[in-house]
């Protein structure tokens, strides 16, 4: 993560690195932000209902 540059980022995305730098100030936000929307989306993909322990495993 720390050789990744937001200048880099912005260059793969195909994005001006002002736009990036309006939703992230650093490459630990971004990260920040990716694993949240990860982890969101695996907790949707949990069912609330019967057994947690026997939903997961």
């Amino acid at each position: 993560m720390d050789r990744v540059t937001l200048a880099e980022i912005a260059r793969r995305a195909g994005v001006s690195r002002p736009t990036v730098y309006r939703r992230w100030p650093d490459t630990r936000s971004i990260m920040a932000s990716m694993l949240t929307s990860h982890i969101a989306d695996v907790l949707r993909e949990v069912p609330l209902d019967g057994d947690d322990r026997e939903a997961i495993w």
